[in-house]
């Protein structure tokens, strides 16, 4: 159960590194970086623990996290992961999008990237769209955002189920450097 919805919400937060996207992000800078710690990164593993608990128990959820938080959680996983393009990200939550910063590898070419996700609920269903993304200085075209996001929202699709039962999720907050999702079994 906690794994589940761990993945979930892992998968939300690493949307673009889970279907290899951050390959075609774009370069700006984060005004002023989100420190990373350890003990921010144990707080989001530790509320993902209670929510599932909850979920658990009561059939229904909310939680809510930080962008401290999410961004020294993400470093975490992929300090643990041996490969990865993705160094130094940096994640905003402002105004109902999530954008991540950093700097990706392909091949001999390095590059700061950009990509904002626009979360929405759909039937009880997590999707996004994304509604840019950059890498170096090249945007990405639009027809390649259209076909990354389908990409994307069938992966998403992939982790609604939590020991057998649909998780629905009903709203999706993001503002002033928080996220906060609720939701329900059926």
């Amino acid at each position: 159960m906690t794994k589940r919805l761990t993945l979930f919400v892992l998968l939300l937060l690493l949307t673009g590194l889970a279907c290899q996207a951050p390959v075609r992000l774009a370069a700006t800078e984060t005004p002023s970086p989100i420190p990373v710690t350890t003990e921010a990164a144990g707080e989001l593993e530790s509320r993902l623990a209670t929510a599932a608990a909850e979920l658990e128990t009561t059939g229904q959820v909310t939680v809510t996290f930080t962008e401290n938080q999410i961004t020294s959680y993400i470093v975490q996983q992929l300090a643990a992961t041996q490969e990865t393009r993705l160094s130094d990200p940096q994640v905003t939550l402002q105004d109902g999008l999530i954008e991540v910063t950093g700097k990706v590898s392909v091949s001999l070419i390095k590059a700061n990237a950009r990509i904002v996700l626009e979360p929405y609920v759909d039937q009880g269903d997590l999707r996004m769209a994304i509604r840019e993304a950059k890498f170096g200085s090249i945007p990405i075209p639009d027809a390649t955002l259209e076909e990354l996001t389908a990409t994307l929202n069938q992966n998403l699709s992939e982790f609604t189920s939590i020991n057998g039962r649909k998780f629905r999720l009903e709203v999706i907050t993001i503002t002033d450097g928080t996220m906060t999702l609720s939701g329900k079994l059926d």
